[in-house]
C-alpha cells in the first residue's frame, strides 16, 4: 500500500479545503519535502549497511500504514485539518536525521568546510567529546560514528525541517521540527508546556503541538 492509500494521508487531502488560504501552499511544500527527504534517505547506508533501506516503500509509506492501524481514522476526524497537516509532515520527515551523507561527515569531523547549511550548530565539538568518550569504552570509531548519528538525529532532522520549510512560516516549520525532535526526546520535555504547547497558532487553528508529539512515541 501506498502513502497515498492511506486513511491518515487521504484524510489531511481532503480536509484541506478547511485551510483554503493555504491548501495550494501546504501541498507544494509537502511535495517538495517529500522529493528530498526521499532523495536524502538513502544516505542512512552509508553509516548503517545493515539497516533495511529507509526508502519510501520499504519504511516511510509503511510508517503511514502503521498510524492507521495504531492511531486510526476516528482520531484523524477528531483532530483538526492543521494538527493532520502537521501529523503527516512530521510523521514523513521525523528520522530525516539519520540520513547522513559523506560530504557531512567530513565537515562534522572536521577534515572539510560545511558543505551543508543544516548541521548541528554544536557538531564538531560535540562529535569530538563524544568520540574520545566512545574509544576510551573500548568502541571503534564507526561504532561510535552510528551511535552520534542515532542519538543526534532528532535535533537534525528538526534543523533540516526548520530550513526546508521556512517558505511556509517559522512558527509551521518549528511545529513540524519539534514533532520530529520530540521522539527522541524524554517524556518530560513533551509535557513542558514551553517545549510542547496544547494550544499552539498554526494556520489559524489551535494546535495540540504535546498530544502530537505524543503519538511520535508510540
Amino acid at each position: 500500500m501506498t502513502m497515498e492509500d492511506s486513511v491518515l494521508y487521504q484524510t489531511m487531502v481532503d480536509r484541506l479545503s478547511e485551510l483554503s488560504g493555504y491548501r495550494e501552499q501546504l501541498r507544494s511544500a509537502f511535495v517538495s519535502l517529500r522529493s528530498r527527504v526521499r532523495e536524502e534517505m538513502s544516505y542512512v547506508k552509508v553509516a548503517f549497511p545493515e539497516f533495511t533501506p529507509h526508502d519510501e516503500a520499504l519504511h516511510l509509506e509503511n510508517l503511514f500504514t502503521l498510524a492507521d492501524r495504531v492511531l486510526g481514522s476516528d482520531l484523524y476526524k477528531r483532530i483538526n485539518p492543521a494538527e493532520l497537516v502537521l501529523l503527516v509532515f512530521g510523521l514523513y520527515s521525523h528520522d530525516w536525521g539519520m540520513a547522513v551523507s559523506q560530504d557531512e561527515r567530513n565537515s562534522i569531523e572536521g577534515r572539510d568546510a560545511p558543505t551543508s547549511t543544516a548541521l548541528l550548530s554544536d557538531d564538531q565539538q560535540a562529535w569530538q567529546v563524544f568520540q574520545r568518550d566512545q574509544l576510551d569504552l573500548g568502541r571503534t570509531t564507526e561504532e561510535a560514528w552510528r551511535e552520534y548519528i542515532r542519538r543526534t538525529h532528532g535535533r537534525r532532522s528538526a534543523v533540516r525541517l526548520r530550513e526546508q520549510l521556512t517558505p511556509l512560516g517559522a512558527q509551521f516549520a518549528d511545529a513540524v521540527a519539534r514533532l520530529a525532535e520530540g521522539h527522541t526526546r524524554d517524556m518530560r520535555d513533551i509535557r513542558d508546556p514551553d517545549l510542547y504547547p496544547m494550544a499552539m497558532p498554526i494556520l489559524g487553528q489551535p494546535v495540540n503541538l504535546a498530544a502530537l508529539a505524543i503519538t511520535f512515541e508510540l
